[in-house]
C-alpha cells in the first residue's frame, strides 16, 4: 500500500490512452497516435523552456513582428520552432499552419503525411514575463481526400471545425496539462516530471449548465456592442439571485481551462478597434470550440457556432463567446429589451420579424440566425403573425409563393437608398470592395419578399386580424376593465352605506348593481369555459386565421358586455 501511495504502477499514461483508443477503431493505421506523441513531445520542451525561461534569458522581445502585427517574445521563436521540427518529423503532416507564420508552411514531400495541424504555438505569450499562466492550443484535420497524393497547399486548412479530427491544449501553470479530445469526450493528462510522461488525471471532463462566473477584458467596455454591455450588466446586477464572479487571465488556455472546470462563459466580442473580433479562428476558436462542445458546452461566434464558420482565410478573426450551454444561450437569445417591447406589442398588434443588415451575414450565417430567433420566439411564447392556409382552389403557383414566404420568417433584409450601377442595370444597394450588395435581389435579400407579404398577397389578412382579433380583444379589454371598476366601486358604496343601502340607492342603480353581478359572473363562466377548452387543446395560440379561435372567449364577452350595458340604456 506504501508503495502505491508514491507511484501508481498501473498508470494511465498520454501514450497509452492514444494507443487504446487507436485499437477502437478497426481501420486506424496508426498516423493519429504518432502525431499525437510528436505534439506530446513539443509540449515537453515548450514546458521546460518555459520554466527555465528567467534563467536562461529568454524573457522580452525578439526584436521583430509576426503576422498579427505584435512583438515577437524570444519564447514565442523557440516554441514555434519546437513545434514545426517536431510535426515534420512525425511523417505524418503535410501542412502546418502556425500563428507565428505568413503562409502555411508545406512540408517537404519525402516527410509528408495526410494530416493538416494549425496551432498557436504559445498562447498568451504577453503574460510571459510576469509568470502568468501560458499554453499551446493545437487543431487536427485530415487533408481534403480529392488532393491524393500531389502538393497541398495552404487551402487545404480552410475547413469548417465540423472536420476537426482532434483538437487540444496544454497549459503551462503550477503544473503543466494537456487537455485532449479526439471527438469522443474530454480527457486532462497532467504532467509527471519524475517519470516524464503525461498522466491522466481528469477523465471525462464535463462542465455544468450553467455556472456563476464571467471572463472578459472588461477595459474594453467603452468599444463594445450594447447588447454586451446589456448582458454583462446583467450578470453584475441581476434582478434576482447572485451576481456573477468575474475572473480575466489574459491567457485563452488559462482562461478557457477554467471555464471547463467551473463552467460561465468567456467571452471575447467584436468591438470598434476589432470589428471581426481579435482571436484567431483556425487554431484559437475552432480548437477551444471542439472541446467545449466536447464537454457540453458551446461555442459561436454571436451568430452561428464557431464550429459551421467556414475560413477564408489561415489568419482570419472572429468574436467568440463559449462555456455552459444555459450562459451562451443567454447571448444568443434576443435581448431583454427586445423580448419586452415584444411582450408589450404581441397581443395588440402582427409581429413580422425581421433582421436587418443581413449583408454582413453569409447565407449559413442567416439560416443559423434565423433557427435562433424561432427558438427565442416559441420558447417566450411571444405571437407573431400566423400565415393563413391557402384554400384548395388556389393556383399551385400562388400556393408555391405563399409557402416561400412562410419559409422566409423572419425576413433577412438589406436597405439602401443609393443606386448603383450593375453589369448596365440600375440597383439599389451597397457597395463592397468584393462586389455589390442589390436590396431587390432574392439571393442577396428577403426585401422583394417582405414587400410583396406586406402590400400584396397578405395585406387584407393582416387589416383582418388587426380587426377581427387584435382590435376586439382590445375592445373587450377595455369594456371589461371599465366594467370591473364600476363593480368596485359600487361594492365600496355598499359597503360604506352600511344596512341603509338599498333604501338609499335608486331603481336605476339596483338595476345596474344587479346587471354588473351579473356580466361578473357570466365572466367568471366564460373564463372557466377558456380554461376546459385550452386543456382539451381546443384553443390556439396563434394570431393568424387559424389562431382567432384563441380569442373566442374575449370576443364573447364583449359582445355580451356590450348586449349588457345596452339593456341598460334601454331601461
Amino acid at each position: 500500500m506504501a508503495s502505491k501511495d508514491i507511484m501508481d504502477s498501473d498508470c494511465m499514461t498520454l501514450t497509452r490512452f492514444v494507443l487504446a483508443e487507436q485499437r477502437k477503431v478497426p481501420t486506424a493505421t496508426g498516423d493519429l497516435t504518432q502525431l499525437l506523441n510528436s505534439i506530446q513531445t513539443a509540449v515537453k520542451a515548450v514546458s521546460s523552456a518555459v520554466r527555465k525561461a528567467g534563467i536562461a534569458n529568454m524573457y522580452g522581445i525578439a526584436g521583430n513582428i509576426n503576422v498579427q502585427g505584435e512583438e515577437v517574445k524570444k519564447l514565442d521563436v523557440l516554441s514555434n520552432e519546437l513545434f514545426i521540427n517536431m510535426l515534420t518529423s512525425s511523417f505524418t503532416t503535410c501542412v502546418l499552419v502556425s500563428e507565428e507564420n505568413q503562409h502555411a508552411v508545406e512540408v517537404e514531400t519525402e516527410k509528408r503525411g495526410k494530416y493538416i495541424v494549425c496551432f498557436d504555438p504559445l498562447d498568451g505569450s504577453s503574460n510571459i514575463d510576469c509568470l502568468v499562466s501560458v499554453g499551446s492550443i493545437f487543431g487536427i484535420y485530415k487533408k481534403p481526400e480529392q488532393s491524393g497524393d500531389t502538393a497541398v497547399t495552404q487551402a487545404a486548412a480552410l475547413q469548417p471545425g465540423r472536420g476537426l479530427v482532434a483538437a487540444g491544449y496544454a497549459l503551462y501553470g503550477s503544473a503543466t496539462m494537456i487537455v485532449l479530445s479526439i471527438g469522443r469526450g474530454v480527457n486532462g493528462f497532467t504532467y509527471d516530471p519524475a517519470i516524464g510522461e503525461f498522466i491522466l488525471t481528469e477523465r471525462n471532463m464535463r462542465m455544468p449548465d450553467r455556472g456563476n462566473i464571467y471572463s472578459i477584458n472588461e477595459g474594453n467596455e467603452n468599444t463594445w456592442d450594447s447588447s454586451i454591455k446589456e448582458y454583462i450588466r446583467s450578470k453584475k446586477y441581476p434582478t434576482t439571485g447572485k451576481p456573477y464572479s468575474a475572473r480575466y487571465v489574459g491567457s485563452m488556455v488559462a482562461d478557457v481551462h477554467r471555464t471547463i472546470k467551473y463552467g460561465g462563459i468567456f467571452l471575447y466580442p467584436a468591438s470598434k478597434s476589432n470589428p471581426n473580433g481579435k482571436l484567431r479562428l483556425l487554431y484559437e476558436c475552432v480548437p477551444m470550440a471542439f472541446i467545449i462542445k466536447e464537454a457540453g458546452g458551446l461555442a459561436t461566434n454571436g451568430k452561428i457556432d464557431i464550429l459551421d464558420i467556414v475560413p477564408e482565410n489561415i489568419h482570419q478573426r472572429s468574436p467568440i463567446f463559449l462555456g455552459s450551454k444555459d450562459d451562451v444561450n443567454d447571448v444568443m437569445a434576443l435581448r431583454q429589451i427586445d423580448l419586452e417591447v415584444l411582450r408589450r406589442l404581441h397581443r395588440k398588434v402582427n409581429v413580422v420579424p425581421v433582421i436587418a443588415k443581413a449583408d454582413t451575414l453569409t447565407t449559413h450565417e442567416v439560416k443559423k440566425l434565423k433557427e435562433r430567433i424561432l427558438a427565442d420566439i416559441e420558447e417566450h411564447e411571444i405571437q407573431i403573425y400566423q400565415f393563413p392556409d391557402c384554400d384548395s382552389d388556389e393556383d399551385e403557383e400562388f400556393k408555391q409563393q405563399d409557402k416561400e414566404l412562410k419559409a422566409c420568417i423572419p425576413f433577412a433584409v438589406v436597405g439602401s437608398s443609393t443606386v448603383l450601377e450593375v453589369a448596365g442595370r440600375k440597383v439599389r444597394g451597397r457597395q463592397y470592395p468584393w462586389g455589390v450588395v442589390e436590396v431587390e435581389n432574392p439571393k442577396h435579400s428577403d426585401f422583394v419578399k417582405l414587400r410583396t407579404m406586406l402590400i400584396s398577397t397578405h395585406m387584407q389578412d393582416l387589416k383582418d386580424v388587426t380587426q377581427d382579433v387584435h382590435y376586439e380583444n382590445f375592445r373587450a379589454q377595455c369594456i371589461s376593465q371599465i366594467s370591473q371598476q364600476a363593480i368596485r366601486e359600487r361594492s365600496k358604496l355598499k359597503r360604506d352605506s352600511g344596512p341603509h343601502f338599498e333604501n338609499s340607492i335608486s331603481d336605476t342603480d339596483r338595476l345596474l348593481l344587479q346587471k354588473d353581478e351579473e356580466i361578473r359572473r357570466m365572466q367568471d363562466i366564460l373564463a372557466q369555459m377558456q380554461e376546459k377548452l385550452k386543456a382539451t387543446g381546443q384553443v390556439g395560440g396563434g394570431v393568424g386565421l387559424r389562431g382567432r379561435v384563441g380569442s373566442l372567449g374575449n370576443d364573447l364577452d364583449s359582445a355580451d358586455v356590450e348586449k349588457k350595458r345596452n339593456s341598460i340604456i334601454d331601461v
